[in-house]
């Protein structure tokens, strides 16, 4: 079988587009047909944008942040989407000298199709568009002009695990980092969005929007995603987090709540620790610097 038919055969449920002359890939995992009125047909499908390689500085600054520890490190790739976070992470490590004992990357991702195709490799070839030597040395050669598969030295490099949703998932102990990319933003937004929502609807100035937001789903992922790491959690985007509304002061902060410091682009403690970008205009001085890399650390016990 070659990688077309394995492709196909692997993405059975899901469809799969690409930004047309790049190499981002948007995968879309169908449940099924959604029932008009129906509460069991609510979530008709999964949704993903992912791509190779697509966010270089943090990539590499995550990598160089794991050689500069002692030990065996383990990170863990959230959401894994079909696998390409965590195979451009194997890639960048084994480039650095990194053995598989030195570092584990392990994937997670709610869908259960995106980590079937993840956990084949395989991917159209127009996914590596632009990408270095150093990345596309890692593939095979393509077996006809359509699709490439990542090789057995990097695939060995990452273990994907059982698909599971953020609140179920449980892991013996935490990570030493956690990468979280195109997640914060959602989850943040709907707690924004059932601020705004509960501000229309309940005119009674008794009610507090703030602590309805507070008893929201959406913050305690937020609060497991800091109970994942023991060290980081990295974020690809500073407009990805509770600092950004485009109109103001965030209403409160569950990373600085929990004691998480703010690190810069060189990942250490902004403004020394004593400063926690909340206004617009310090965010704006932020995402104007940081190259991509946002993080967020444990306080040291």
């Amino acid at each position: 079988m070659d990688y077309k038919n394995k492709w196909q055969s692997v993405t059975r449920r899901i469809n799969v587009s690409m930004h047309d002359g790049y190499r981002t890939i948007y995968p879309r995992h169908i449940i099924g047909q959604r029932k008009r009125f129906s509460r069991k047909s609510s979530a008709p499908g999964y949704s993903g944008q992912t791509a190779f390689y697509r966010n270089p500085n943090a990539q590499h600054a995550i990598i160089n942040w794991t050689k500069n520890k002692t030990g065996k490190r383990r990170i863990l790739i959230l959401p894994g989407s079909i696998g390409c976070e965590a195979y451009t992470f194997a890639m960048i490590a084994a480039n650095e000298g990194l053995s598989q004992n030195e570092l584990e990357i392990h994937s997670l991702d709610i869908s259960d199709e995106f980590t079937r195709v993840a956990k084949s490799g395989i991917y159209p070839a127009q996914a590596l568009l632009g990408l270095p030597q150093s990345l596309t040395q890692y593939f095979s050669e393509c077996s006809n002009e359509d699709f490439v598969a990542v090789r057995d030295e990097i695939k060995e490099r990452v273990t994907f695990l059982p698909h599971s949703s953020l609140k179920r998932f449980k892991t013996p102990q935490a990570y030493d980092g956690v990468v979280c990319q195109n997640l914060l933003k959602h989850i943040y937004n709907n707690i924004w969005l059932n601020l705004q929502s509960f501000s229309r609807v309940h005119k009674d100035k008794n009610k507090d929007p703030l602590r309805h937001a507070r008893q929201s789903p959406q913050l305690h992922a937020i609060n497991k995603l800091c109970d994942l790491t023991k060290d980081v959690l990295f974020v690809d985007m500073i407009e990805e987090t509770p600092f950004y509304f485009g109109h103001g002061t965030a209403p409160f902060n569950p990373f600085a709540e929990r004691g998480m410091a703010y690190l810069d682009e060189d990942l250490k403690p902004f403004g020394n620790g004593a400063d926690y970008p909340s206004e617009y205009k310090d965010i704006d001085r932020c995402l104007q610097s940081r190259g991509g890399v946002h993080a967020f650390q444990q306080p040291q016990i």
